[in-house]
């Protein structure tokens, strides 16, 4: 008697301790701050929010020996040996519904934000065709071939520009950066700065601040540099409706890209206003 009543001690003692986690071989991590109700739980509150926090920011297949081994806590004990933790925008690209570049914000809130499948069960996305004005789609499981659920969401495409980041710091005032340093993004338009969109003209420009690491390069971070001097000579153009003409001409000024400057034919001395368009070049403004 005495034995079994040690026997229940113990054996109640370590089913206090234990905390089980019901999960499901797949879970599509639709949204990403996990609530309480996101799994089955019987387990202390610290416990439920690491747990929560974990498969929020994970993704791919695991070990659920692993998980606890992470977590450091061996009381850990879960429904599945081993889990796919799918995250809801890396499916959409799997599935051909858009590609990583685009950014995007969705909502599906008839659905719970860690959806569980078993082996058997497939997910498919319909009627997803996204504009920066919202529109709807679905999320069905089937099950056997036939429809288990169905969650309704809406998505947005939000607006995006071309924009350029460095690849690694820059230090301030360096000239000819190398194009290999520079990397194509896209961001969200934002009203207060105006980005360096056209690499091509990155020559005619010089860092006014260093340049720090996938930060979007700003027009405010950089100055103009001199590619016409004054007493230079440089490649004049003339364009109008009757004519078009090149000739050799000095500028009286110096200026960067798209500055106006005066230059003169020396051969006659007759002045024109112009705007430089290149390195040495200008076209004349009649």
């Amino acid at each position: 008697m005495k034995f079994i009543f040690l026997f229940f001690v113990v054996l109640f003692t370590l089913s206090s301790l234990a905390c089980e986690v019901t999960v499901a071989p797949k879970i599509i991590m639709i949204g990403d701050a996990l609530t309480d109700d996101s799994f089955s739980f019987e387990c202390s509150q610290e416990t439920k929010s690491l747990i929560n926090t974990f498969f929020a920011n994970a993704k791919g297949s695991i070990k659920t020996t692993t998980i606890a081994s992470l977590l450091e806590n061996n009381n850990l004990i879960f429904s599945e040996n081993e889990i796919q933790i799918i995250n809801f925008k890396d499916l959409l690209v799997e599935q051909g519904h858009t590609n990583p570049s685009k950014l995007m914000t969705f909502s599906v809130p008839t659905a719970p934000k860690a959806l569980r499948l078993t082996n058997n069960q497939i997910l498919t996305i319909t009627n997803f065709e996204p504009t920066s004005h919202g529109d709807l789609f679905k999320i069905n499981v089937h099950e056997n071939h036939l429809l288990k659920w169905t969650y309704d969401g809406v998505v947005h495409i939000e607006k995006t520009v071309k924009a350029y980041t460095v690849r690694k710091n820059i230090p301030a005032f360096t000239h000819n950066i190398s194009s290999a340093l520079f990397q194509e993004i896209e961001i969200t338009p934002d009203l207060v700065n105006e980005y360096f969109t056209d690499i091509n003209q990155m020559a005619y420009f010089e860092n006014n601040k260093p340049l720090k690491e996938n930060r979007p390069l700003r027009k405010s971070d950089f100055n103009p540099i001199n590619i016409v001097r004054a007493g230079n000579t440089v490649e004049a153009q003339l364009d109008s409706e009757n004519i078009n003409v090149k000739f050799q001409a000095v500028s009286r000024n110096n200026g960067g890209l798209g500055d106006r400057v005066e230059v003169y034919n020396p051969k006659t001395s007759i002045k024109y206003n112009s705007k430089i368009v290149d390195f040495n070049k200008v076209v004349i403004e009649l």
